[in-house]
């Protein structure tokens, strides 16, 4: 006889359906109720401790869990593409959400009977939008970086701060921000160090919602062996340990049963690490680069027990997520500055010598503060990813131009973000003035511009491209399912 928590039931047709549009749009409620700059916030309970006041699109759906088992994981696979958008872009969360549901709802009723034309159909609309972002995006200037930031946090001031910030970090600095007491928002610069590798495993993450882990002084631990048993990394570990590191991070090559062992010890909160993998290019070099900043050596005897404690370096902070790591606050300077004048490359040289720019934020409450911290995030992640990979024009406009464009191969719903963001203003602008590409209004002064891109109205590209990409992609998924199966009671 099997365990009551392995029983399951069956769910199909139209009941199945119907919770699956629930479900989606449930996550749109959520989502939608925070996205544009005139939305407003979410009010998140918690167990412990006073309540969340939050705008960031990612924290809301991570909170969101309802008691249907068919809807929640509905909820589940909507709250993952938007999660792949952060993790990736760090901004368009909760566009992400809104295209799932304006994608799905359009096809619902098609996809009874054609579930895979529709799926097909999907991936058509979605490589034509993916076309036009990539001949369409602008590279960033100064003035359009600054309207990015302004928009996503929501306040000029913020928006010029974050510019300042990321402008001063440099092409090998990076920005991070902290949460300060003070009731103030600032920024200073700490020498850091900045590369393109991140967590292994997001089991290693404390902060789940944005993937992300933030250590102060944590040991520091570059190894060149390869990893894959316990045998080979448990006494390395034992013995920093018991040279009193509370904090570890771990850059090496493990996989296998040492990594399992790693996640599982981190998850139940026997032992606070994170696992770095080292970069693929010019691996070695990039090892003594990272064990030199932190006033260390790198590990690469075949025996662990040769390890001592000549191989344990320190840093003041260390801030990882999936596809990036910052060290600040280098582990012995003058070490550190006789092994860079032996670099001849300037990109590594550039590297070590990098900058981390710290906004603090603080303010009067701390839910006040939370808030303010997590639409600075937003904005400290929109405006790079724009520096980097360029912007559209915003508000909506640049999706509604895709449909214009091409009206043969686009359905109608490809309209509806633009004027879901603009309510009425849109509608009037449609009714009483010619079609122009790139016009719109912009929300915050609630003008009619014949080019919203002169007017600052932007969204970084890459944003657009991930939200599109991963709405797409869930939508069609949800739209292919015909049976669910979930369990009949709740583990006890």
């Amino acid at each position: 006889m099997p365990k009551q928590t392995s029983v399951r039931n069956v769910i199909r047709g139209d009941e199945l359906r119907k919770k699956i549009s629930m479900g989606v749009e449930k996550a749109f409620d959520v989502a939608y109720s925070s996205y544009g700059a005139n939305s407003g916030n979410i009010m998140i309970e918690h167990r412990y401790g006073e309540p969340l006041v939050s705008h960031d699109g990612i924290t809301n759906i991570g909170r969101l869990v309802v008691s249907d088992p068919v809807e929640n994981m509905a909820i589940s696979l909507v709250r993952q593409a938007s999660e792949k958008t952060n993790r990736t872009a760090g901004d368009s969360t909760t566009l992400t959400i809104v295209m799932t549901y304006l994608v799905y709802n359009y096809f619902k009723e098609m996809a009874k009977d054609k579930p895979r034309a529709v799926q097909k159909q999907i991936e058509l609309n979605k490589r034509a939008i993916l076309k036009a972002i990539k001949e369409n995006k602008i590279e960033a200037t100064n003035e359009l970086l600054y309207h990015v930031a302004h928009t996503s946090s929501g306040d000029s001031a913020i928006g010029s701060l974050v510019l300042d910030a990321i402008k001063d970090a440099g092409a090998n600095g990076a920005v991070t921000v902290v949460e300060t007491p003070e009731n103030k928002i600032e920024s200073k610069t700490v020498q850091g160090f900045t590369f393109k590798k991140g967590m292994t495993s997001i089991a290693f993450a404390d902060d789940i919602q944005s993937i992300q882990t933030v250590y102060d002084d944590p040991f520091v631990i570059v190894m060149s062996r390869i990893i894959s048993k316990n045998d080979d990394i448990v006494p390395v570990i034992d013995a920093v340990l018991k040279a009193g590191a509370e904090k570890i991070v771990l850059v090496a090559d493990v996989s296998g049963q040492a990594l399992e062992t790693l996640a599982a010890n981190k998850m139940n909160g026997k032992l606070n690490i994170v696992v770095i993998e080292p970069s693929s290019q010019a691996r070695e070099l990039f090892l003594r680069d990272v064990a030199a900043y932190a006033g260390t050596k790198v590990f690469n005897s075949p025996r662990v027990a040769d390890f001592t404690g000549d191989y344990v370096g320190n840093v003041k902070k260390a801030h990882i997520t999936t596809t990036k790591t910052i060290l600040s606050g280098v582990g012995d300077q003058a070490k550190l500055n006789e092994y860079i004048s032996g670099i001849k490359d300037d990109y590594r040289r550039d590297a070590l010598n990098g900058k981390t720019i710290e906004i603090s934020v603080g303010a009067a409450t701390q839910v006040e503060r939370q808030e303010l911290k997590l639409r600075i995030e937003d904005a400290v992640a929109a405006t790079q990813i724009a520096k980097d990979y360029g912007v559209l024009p915003g508000g909506g406009t640049f999706l509604r131009d895709v449909y214009e464009r091409d009206t043969t191969n686009m359905p109608s719903y490809l309209t509806r973000p633009y004027t879901m963001l603009v309510g009425s203003m849109a509608k009037e602008a449609k009714e009483d003035k010619p079609y122009t590409p790139r016009a719109g209004y912009d929300i915050y002064a609630e003008t009619y511009h014949t080019d919203v891109l002169k007017a600052g109205v932007v969204d970084s590209a890459k944003s657009i491209e991930e939200a599109i990409i991963n709405s797409h992609s869930v939508a069609a998924q949800l739209l292919s399912i015909n049976v669910a199966l979930p369990f009949e009671k709740d583990q006890e």
